[in-house]
Formats: structure tokens, C-alpha cells, sequence
């Protein structure tokens, strides 16, 4: 499934409201925050993802940035239909597989919505 242009969250207020409004996992190489949308008048699933100083230079950064990004993208038919996530990588991102991520972030949707399977 494509990632489109509408799916990218970018504005500070968002980011802000769903990580104090939303839920938090920790997936070990990264934090998920999920808040739901049932209000929404399109369904939309939409993503946000950070990664600070503390992952590691520029280029590791965007590395964490594209793999959370990838996984999100191929992934996003198991979350709820209008929905924002947060993803903030950390430290260890760098050295994880992307198998080892995707399973991580399978692993906290199913949590997430335990009717899916």
C-alpha cells in the first residue's frame, strides 16, 4: 500500500496531542504512540516519526526515520481505519534488523487491536 502525501503528520500541536492524549508501547528499538480517530470525516491513517539527536548523527537518524516509515507503509491495513501514530525511534535503532522492527511493531498493533489477528 502507497504512502501518501495526507498521511504524513506535521504539525507540532498534532505530535503533541497524541502523545499526551494517546497510548504508549514500548517496542524496544522505538515508542509507539496510537491515538484513535473514530470522528474523523475520511478515514485516514496518519503517521509521524522522530527520531532526536540521542539515535545518532544525521545519517542514522534518517536511517531510523526510513525504516520506521517502511514498516508503517507495509503494515498499515492492520491498524484501525482512522487512526495517528507517533513513532520516536531510539539509541539501539541502529543496530536492529528491519525484520526485528516489524515484528516489534506487529506485535504492539495486536495489542493494540486484539480482534485482529
Amino acid at each position: 500500500m502507497r504512502y501518501w502525501r495526507q498521511q504524513h503528520i506535521r504539525k507540532s500541536t498534532d505530535f503533541q496531542e497524541i502523545r499526551t492524549s494517546g497510548k504508549t508501547w514500548r517496542c524496544g528499538f522505538f515508542y509507539l504512540n496510537f491515538l484513535a480517530r473514530p470522528d474523523q470525516p475520511e478515514p485516514l491513517r496518519r503517521v509521524g516519526v522522530i527520531a532526536s539527536k540521542r539515535t545518532g548523527n544525521a545519517v542514522q537518524r534518517n536511517r531510523a526515520k526510513r525504516l520506521l516509515r517502511e514498516i508503517f507503509r507495509l503494515n498499515q491495513d492492520c491498524l484501525p481505519e482512522s487512526c495517528d501514530l507517533v513513532l520516536v525511534a531510539r539509541s539501539g535503532i541502529k543496530d536492529a534488523q528491519f525484520s526485528e522492527l516489524e515484528s516489534r511493531f506487529r506485535e504492539a498493533i495486536r495489542k493494540l487491536n486484539p480482534t485482529e489477528s
